[in-house]
């Protein structure tokens, strides 16, 4: 991946840290922090087989990192999460034989979250952009998409638990038929 992209990453997550900083401080409304993950329910460049290289699905086996939400009036909220997602590529070569690399992938959505009830289990919807990036140099994934998605907030004592099912839509990808839809099965847990 090209460094540009790599800083690109490194400068939304930046800005989005210091936003939900600076609005917490600014705000009199309620931030929270906690941890998401999940799984992968289809894959982006979903076994996509180039002249030499094939994305291998097969061996994705988790999302996982951290989240942090602003809440606002009206039932509103913003969300921002910062989620380790592995990637393996297979390189076919027609004379070295076949290797595996590993690459560290980083997904990095900042979605608009809108709570639709009272009660104990609050369904919600939530939409936004979602940026992608990798430190390892070789692997050239699309570097943004559209998130959208859905689930039930559970307020537990001083805990929020929130499965949620999330569709991302990526922009076009270097592998040639690639896939750019992703379903995602995820679980935030707030404090």
């Amino acid at each position: 991946m090209p460094a540009s992209g790599l800083s690109m990453g490194i400068q939304v997550a930046q800005r989005l840290s210091i936003f939900l900083v600076l609005a917490g401080c600014l705000s009199a409304q309620h931030l929270s922090f906690g941890i998401k993950g999940g799984y992968p329910l289809t894959y982006s460049e979903n076994n996509v087989t180039t002249v030499d290289v094939h994305l291998d699905s097969n061996a994705r086996q988790f999302i996982v990192g951290g989240t942090a939400e602003l809440g606002l009036p009206l039932g509103l909220s913003v969300e921002g999460d910062f989620l380790f997602h592995p990637y393996n590529v297979q390189n076919l070569g027609f004379i070295t034989g076949s290797t595996v690399n590993n690459y560290n992938v980083f997904e990095v959505p900042v979605l608009a979250k809108l709570r639709l009830g009272k009660g104990l289990a609050k369904p919600y919807v939530d939409a936004g952009p979602e940026f992608r990036f990798s430190p390892s140099s070789g692997l050239t994934l699309s570097h943004a998409g559209f998130a959208v998605g859905g689930g039930l907030e559970f307020k537990l004592l001083l805990i929020k638990v929130s499965p949620e099912i999330r569709y991302t839509r990526w922009t076009s990808s270097t592998f040639t038929g690639s896939n750019p839809d992703q379903v995602a099965l995820l679980l935030g847990v707030t404090f």
